[in-house]
């Protein structure tokens, strides 16, 4: 579930119809990726996800819920990376509640995907 899962996002066609006027809209497509989590439809869930970071890569929402859905998906790499951005911008604006939670998953996903090599270049998200 995604870091705004206790949110009920109103019909996805409003954020659609956002998206469509202002493509640059990270609101928007944050609650598209928070919506289409709750469908299930994981693929553009992270689509839009990775649509936030790129009109705002500061976003540690967007990095918290991009970890998780990767972490779903077993991509370990992947979800290593966003869990450990997000806790380092949750740092950055002082949210220590937060921030906690995403340095309890960086230790779960550390456990889970032990083998994973950090520093390896990036590959395709999708897998």
């Amino acid at each position: 579930m995604g870091f705004f899962d206790f949110l009920k996002p109103p019909p996805l066609t409003e954020f659609e119809n956002r998206v469509s006027r202002d493509p640059n809209d990270a609101e928007a497509h944050f609650f598209l990726g928070v919506g289409y989590e709750h469908r299930g439809d994981i693929k553009k869930a992270i689509s839009a996800f990775e649509e936030v970071l790129r009109i705002n890569p500061r976003s540690a929402e967007a990095h918290f819920n991009l970890a998780q859905l990767y972490s779903n998906k077993n991509n370990g790499l992947m979800a290593i990376r966003h869990i450990t951005q997000a806790g380092n911008l949750f740092s950055q604006k002082n949210d220590n509640e937060k921030k906690d939670q995403a340095r309890s998953l960086l230790r779960q996903f550390h456990s889970r995907f032990k083998d994973v090599d950090i520093h390896s270049p990036p590959f395709d998200k999708s897998d």
